[in-house]
């Protein structure tokens, strides 16, 4: 098994419920391409803004 860890960023331009909202739809859209494979992943937020 191949263990590679890759980190991926986009900037969030909202706060508070819409905030949430775009990473439960960002997690859904990744969830989508990558579901099938033996893969994990993890979305968060960084506070160093």
């Amino acid at each position: 098994m191949l263990d590679a860890n890759r980190r991926l960023a986009t900037k969030l331009y909202v706060e508070g419920d819409a905030r949430e909202r775009s990473l439960d739809s960002l997690r859904s859209q990744v969830d989508n391409d990558v579901g099938d494979l033996d893969v994990e992943f993890e979305l968060g937020v960084r506070h160093d803004d």
